[in-house]
Parts: C-alpha cells; structure tokens; sequence
C-alpha cells in the first residue's frame, strides 16, 4: 500500500528470480545438448545384428526407426533409434545391401 514490502515478498521474489535464473540457464543447456544430438553419427554391424527389418514410425510424436532381429534364444527383439530421416534412409540402404549380400552375392 505504501511501497513497502513485506520480509515474506521479498523472499519470494527473490526465489522466483532464482526459479527463471535456472530456467534460462536449463532452457540453454538443453538448446546446445539438442543442437549436438543430431549430428552424432553412429554405425550398425549388420553382420553381428543379423536384422530381419527396419521401419520407421511416430512414437509419442517423436520419429522413430526399429531395427527388428532374432536374438541368440531365438526370440525377436528390435533396436529402438531416435534418429533424423536422412539417417533412417541411409540406414534402410545398408539394410537392403546387407540383404542382397546375404541373400543374392555368391
């Protein structure tokens, strides 16, 4: 009422200060660790794998590929990646190629 503020206000301003002082700095680290994600490479051994398909679909609205193969009991399982559409479809190219060497090269 007269400009003055009480002892528990500004306390609580200087926590909310705190809050967004943090949450920038959250918003920054996230920003970078995002902005490094995508250019991470990664290679598959095929060979090891042994994939019996590759398939690209939306899992809770994030893009997804799965990597579906036999594991040594038998028993299918599948490699999940997060990963960019241009790595899906170089991945899906060395899929087929392993295909044609396992199946079509003499």
């Amino acid at each position: 009422m007269f400009g003055f503020k009480s002892e528990k206000d500004v306390l609580i301003e200087s926590y909310e200060t705190i809050i967004d002082r943090k949450n920038k700095e959250i918003a920054e680290l996230t920003k970078a660790r995002d902005a490094e994600l995508p250019t991470a490479d990664f290679e598959i051994d095929f060979e090891l794998l042994n994939p019996f398909s590759i398939e690209r679909y939306m899992d809770n609205g994030k893009p997804l590929t799965s990597l579906g193969y036999f594991n040594s009991k038998g028993d299918t399982r599948e490699w999940l990646l997060y990963c960019s559409l241009e790595t899906h479809q170089r991945l899906a190219a060395d899929f087929r190629e392993f295909l044609f060497n396992k199946y079509y090269e003499e």
